[in-house]
């Protein structure tokens, strides 16, 4: 019977761990690339701005699916970007967080008729 070389095992699986753990990292990071900076933009808004509480937030997924598409309501997406939201008449309240300015590609806002109280100012 062979002996078993354990050092030469440990060092293969922490080799095997690490290089999963590397994958994880590199896809998180790919995914927080533009299309996440929105998402996470768009999650701050829903949980500033009451999302559970509007009218209609159909589409609005915020289980860690790091994706924007057109299906969230009131929200347009082109090549993987929002470039414009109407949430107008939809039961929105508080404050719109700051976040909102990480939306780069947002052309267009219109969020009339709802009980918000503040809009961030950019620092110049």
């Amino acid at each position: 019977m062979e002996k078993i070389n354990t050092k030469l095992i440990c060092l293969s699986f922490f080799w095997s761990v690490f290089l999963c753990f590397s994958q994880v990292i590199y896809a998180q990071t790919a995914l927080l690339g533009p299309s996440g900076q929105d998402y996470e933009a768009l999650k701050a808004l829903y949980e500033a701005i009451d999302g559970d509480n509007w009218k209609n937030n159909t589409g609005w997924d915020l289980s860690g699916n790091v994706s924007v598409t057109s299906n969230w309501v009131g929200v347009t997406v082109r090549n993987g970007r929002v470039v414009s939201m109407s949430l107008s008449h939809n039961r929105l309240s508080g404050d719109i967080p700051p976040e909102i300015g990480n939306l780069t590609n947002l052309r267009w806002l219109y969020l009339g008729n709802n009980q918000l109280t503040t809009l961030p100012l950019r620092k110049v």
